[in-house]
């Protein structure tokens, strides 16, 4: 079964059709607005990516505790193999 979650590839992707998107129905732009948008995007970019990193940390402890929840209820149900290495 597949599971859902984070993922720096789609939160990118995400945010370049959302950017898709306004600029779409922004079109009313000027030239000079839309070069102080593009020169924003230099600085914005770098925070972005930081807090990619942040989110995929963050997404991937949930999946640790989460995993190790399911193993939990697994073993009080009776239901997990015996690890081998302490038979």
């Amino acid at each position: 079964a597949a599971r859902g979650g984070y993922s720096v590839r789609g939160a990118r992707g995400l945010t370049q059709w959302a950017i898709a998107q306004l600029l779409a129905v922004m079109s009313d732009l000027t030239e000079s607005e839309r070069r102080k948008l593009a020169s924003t995007s230099i600085y914005v970019s770098p925070e972005e990516a930081r807090m990619r990193r942040e989110a995929a940390k963050y997404h991937a402890r949930l999946t640790r505790k989460t995993s190790a929840r399911e193993n939990d209820q697994l073993v009080g149900w009776g239901m997990r193999r015996p690890n081998p290495s302490t038979k």
